[in-house]
């Protein structure tokens, strides 16, 4: 059992080139991100961790579907005519093949599950 409290070992993410790597499409520069792997691998059937994005936005088609956790920051995902703001303790799930626009307002750190 691994358990994580809000703030815990945010600090030791890795640098990550995830977006540039997954075909995100970009509105002006891409962001800088980081992640750290708790359990699986990106490669893997299944994958959970921490992941972290600096402001900007970019469109973002999921090869995978994801359930994730805002806990830092403020941001606008949309899809076709739907848009939430999320902040810190909002959740939303990502069904495979979606296409997701993210607005990030403030810097954002979330948790995540990635299931096939």
């Amino acid at each position: 059992m691994h358990i994580y409290k809000l703030g815990d070992r945010l600090e030791n993410l890795s640098r990550s080139e995830f977006l540039k790597s997954a075909n995100a499409v970009f509105y002006g520069d891409a962001p800088a991100e980081s992640i750290r792997i708790d359990g699986g691998d990106l490669s893997g059937p299944w994958t959970l961790g921490t992941w972290a994005v600096e402001r900007g936005e970019f469109d973002l088609t999921y090869a995978m579907s994801e359930y994730c956790t805002i806990l830092e920051g403020r941001v606008i995902v949309a899809q076709g005519d739907r848009q939430a703001e999320l902040a810190a303790g909002d959740s939303f799930f990502t069904p495979k093949g979606e296409t997701v626009r993210w607005q990030v307002i403030e810097p954002v750190k979330k948790s995540f599950v990635i299931i096939p």
